[in-house]
């Protein structure tokens, strides 16, 4: 018995117990930033996105556990790719505008750098 209350007295306990409560904030909190980002990647309303920010913080390990079974199966990117995506019944009229669609909402290279280039 005297053994083991000298080992909880010890600085290598203190170091132990700090390190472990060290450790498992940071995991809380890389768990809570994670369903932050994953959130905006899923979630177009910003009052959703804060709330699934909260809901990662408040019950830790728990929060980012719920999230998983209520985020949306899709990202943004995701569902706007299949709505742009031609569908097996779609006209080809209707498939080249889709890609021009595309086209237009792909980032432009400035003209002073493409005046650079050519």
């Amino acid at each position: 018995m005297i053994i083991a209350a000298n080992f909880f007295d010890s600085n290598t306990f203190a170091l132990a117990r700090n390190l472990t409560g060290f450790f498992v904030v940071v995991f809380w909190l890389a768990t809570a930033f994670w369903v932050y980002k994953d959130a905006r990647r899923r979630i177009d309303d910003p009052w959703l996105v804060a709330m699934a920010a909260v809901l990662g913080l408040v019950p830790p390990f728990v929060g980012p556990i719920v999230y998983l079974f209520l985020r949306p199966p899709d990202s943004i990117e995701e569902r706007r790719d299949r709505e742009l995506a031609p569908s097996k019944t779609a006209s080809p009229s209707a498939i080249s505008a889709a890609r021009s669609v595309a086209a237009r909402s792909k980032p432009r290279t400035s003209c002073a750098r493409s005046a650079r280039r050519g």
